[in-house]
């Protein structure tokens, strides 16, 4: 998938200065290739409306001539074309990131980025599944894991990958690429995470047990992959999602419309930063994580706006 989207023609200059396009087909190679394919296809988006923007802007792709003041007049462009800010500062950060190779390589007089700043976001409210609507899940997942438990049941699978999610705080894509040999029966070891980081997970013992119990009689065997499919192939994260909607699903049955839950992995991630905040502290929950500083933490571990104002009833 890298491959194929480093095809897709960046734009047609009318002229094009300092073999542009040869630059960006070298950056996307030694900078980019090797991520995750939605962190491709998300850059090679953004620098196609940058080169886009450069194009029009100076007549022509010649990185030479790009300057802070051009970043900002792209920041403010994607402001007008209705681009949230969230949005807009990833387009910077991708822009800023090529910024820095072509000035390692000699490519620009000085960085086209410097001074130009992100705009500020308000905190993200976590999306996370409340206590209440946890406790639906679980015990939805766990009716129809063993009122249907077969040797290939995938319902008990399904309940294992809900907790194992929520007692690990990982990502979705992390969890489903952790092979067998990386489960010592209480922790992963050795998982390649975001950022090519590579680190250790414990689990809770119950999640750990439930796990354990999964592989021994209700794993598919054919694939090193913990999680399989009904074939013994790596689950993937389409049909993981499908997994937890269909859980949620079943949760929902006798609920109102206003009251149904929605589920995805990432909210599972969300819920356990803010129950080890709870827990402890930012530290903690940002280890748990595996994010270096605490930039990003009160993204994940923000009480939701009930919450808050359960919190302020109870105040006295």
């Amino acid at each position: 998938m890298a491959e194929s989207l480093l095809k897709l023609p960046l734009i047609m200059p009318h002229k094009v200065g300092h073999n542009a396009e040869d630059v960006l087909v070298k950056y996307m190679n030694e900078e980019v290739l090797g991520k995750a394919p939605n962190t491709i296809k998300a850059k090679v988006n953004d620098l196609k409306k940058f080169s886009a923007f450069l194009d029009s802007t100076l007549g022509s792709i010649s990185y030479i001539e790009w300057t802070p003041g051009i970043t900002r007049l792209f920041r403010e462009e994607l402001k007008r074309q209705g681009y949230a800010p969230s949005s807009i500062n990833r387009n910077l950060a991708t822009v800023r990131s090529f910024g820095d190779w072509l000035l390692e390589l000699g490519l620009v007089k000085g960085h086209p980025c410097k001074g130009v700043k992100d705009y500020s976001l308000p905190p993200l409210r976590p999306k996370a599944p409340r206590d209440k609507e946890f406790f639906r899940l679980r015990r939805a997942a766990n009716q129809l894991a063993h009122s249907r438990a077969t040797a290939v049941s995938q319902d008990f699978r399904n309940s294992v990958l809900l907790e194992v999610l929520a007692a690990s705080g990982l990502r979705i894509s992390e969890l489903l690429n952790i092979k067998l040999l990386q489960f010592d029966g209480k922790s992963f070891y050795s998982v390649l995470c975001k950022g090519q980081k590579i680190r250790n997970v414990s689990i809770k013992s119950e999640a750990a047990r439930l796990l354990s119990e999964y592989i021994e009689n209700y794993r598919v065997k054919g694939s090193d992959f913990i999680f399989t499919t009904k074939s013994g192939n790596q689950l993937d994260r389409r049909n993981a999602n499908r997994a937890l909607k269909k859980i949620a699903s079943f949760a929902s049955s006798k609920l109102d419309n206003d009251q149904k839950i929605e589920i995805s992995p990432h909210q599972l991630r969300h819920r356990h930063a803010y129950k080890c905040r709870e827990a402890k502290d930012p530290v903690f929950a940002a280890k748990r994580l595996g994010h270096s500083t605490l930039n990003y933490i009160d993204r994940y571990s923000m009480p939701s706006e009930s919450e808050e104002s359960d919190l302020l009833e109870s105040i006295n």
